[in-house]
């Protein structure tokens, strides 16, 4: 789900949801869609470029019986279709604004999308809350034929967000018989800022989707990255240099594999065995030394393609991994008898000059 092919839309509803100005519009029919138009790429890109968003999470409907959960397997199911299922979501999430006046208010869009790169799944499921200006009225239309009314947006620049800027909250939920059954779903919080924060912002996690984030292969390859990053780093200051060269590779090793064991990882290395504990008390932690995982192909090789290092007075070096060795020639710590209180490191470089900042 996480690196979606071509998305297209194929069905969508639209509802207005302010109860605090007792504006709440339930659509009566779906938008009417037309192939190729600007409507309908709008929404493919915001689903795409949300999937594909850094902060995107896995999560699980964490309750089943008369929920978000229970409305949408019913809807994936077929067993209840977009008007009315929706029309339910958006009742559900306008009780959850009415019981926070620091919510702000918006439209909920509910719709069907396909995913090129994912054949066998017939069809996934998108909640997206957006936010409108005030003046509603200009969006609701009526069907020529049978009177229906729906929420249509007028896509001005200044009225929705445009296809470059990022959704604040989204989820986008597969059926629930397929694989893996660790989550149900991709879901993007823009205003929590990680797994573990609580206050406003998880009202759409919790209050509305009644789900909690779980961990993928994206979410278990960064966090381990994160943690082998400064490992190394303390490391390398302990040891000699050929063995934080040993250390280094490895880790390129591990995260450029398509599983890793952090035991069988730190097993072989020539360090201390204090070294070793202390990142694997750390992972331990955060559930990721109990079981081999699964590394994110392309996840992993994109965090091993360069080196990042900072300096005092925010000096920083960004070189690429295979070039590393060839630029960063030599780095000499600090004297250990206070001779030399800052680090040594030689460049070589073909080329350098003044440039702009990019």
């Amino acid at each position: 789900m996480r690196n979606p092919g071509e998305v297209h839309v194929e069905r969508l509803i639209i509802h207005v949801i302010d109860p605090h100005r007792s504006n709440f519009v339930l659509s009566q029919r779906e938008v009417p869609l037309v192939e190729g138009d600007r409507l309908t790429h709008f929404f493919a890109e915001h689903i795409r470029n949300s999937l594909r968003d850094p902060m995107a999470r896995a999560a699980a409907f964490t309750t089943a019986e008369q929920t978000t959960s229970e409305i949408c397997k019913a809807m994936l199911d077929g067993q209840l279709d977009l008007i009315g299922g929706s029309r339910l979501l958006a009742e559900r999430l306008c009780d959850v604004i009415k019981s926070r006046r620091n919510i702000s208010p918006g439209v909920l869009v509910v719709c069907y999308y396909t995913d090129s790169s994912q054949p066998a799944i017939t069809r996934y499921l998108g909640l997206l809350k957006m936010d409108l200006l005030e003046v509603f009225r200009n969006y609701v239309e009526y069907d020529e034929a049978t009177g229906e009314r729906y929420v249509r947006p007028k896509l001005e620049n200044d009225i929705l967000p445009t296809e470059q800027e990022r959704l604040q909250k989204c989820a986008f939920i597969r059926p629930f018989n397929s694989q893996p059954i660790e989550f149900n779903m991709m879901m993007l919080d823009r205003q929590t800022r990680s797994m573990e924060d609580v206050g406003v912002a998880k009202f759409f996690i919790e209050s509305f989707l009644g789900a909690e984030p779980q961990y993928d292969d994206y979410e278990r390859t960064r966090r381990a990255y994160r943690a082998l990053v400064p490992w190394y780093d303390q490391v390398s200051k302990e040891v000699s240099p050929d063995i934080a060269d040993h250390v280094h590779q490895a880790i390129g090793l591990a995260v450029n594999s398509p599983a890793i064991s952090i035991p069988a990882f730190l097993e072989p290395l020539p360090i201390k065995i204090e070294q070793k504990n202390k990142l694997y008390e750390h992972l331990e932690k955060q559930k990721l030394v109990d079981n081999e995982f699964t590394i994110d192909p392309y996840f992993g090789s994109k965090l091993v393609r360069k080196r990042y290092f900072q300096g005092s007075h925010n000096f920083r070096l960004e070189v690429s991994s295979e070039e590393y060795s060839q630029i960063v020639h030599k780095v000499e710590p600090p004297a250990s008898d206070g001779t030399c209180d800052y680090y040594r490191i030689e460049i070589r470089t073909r080329d350098w000059k003044e440039i702009i900042k990019p």
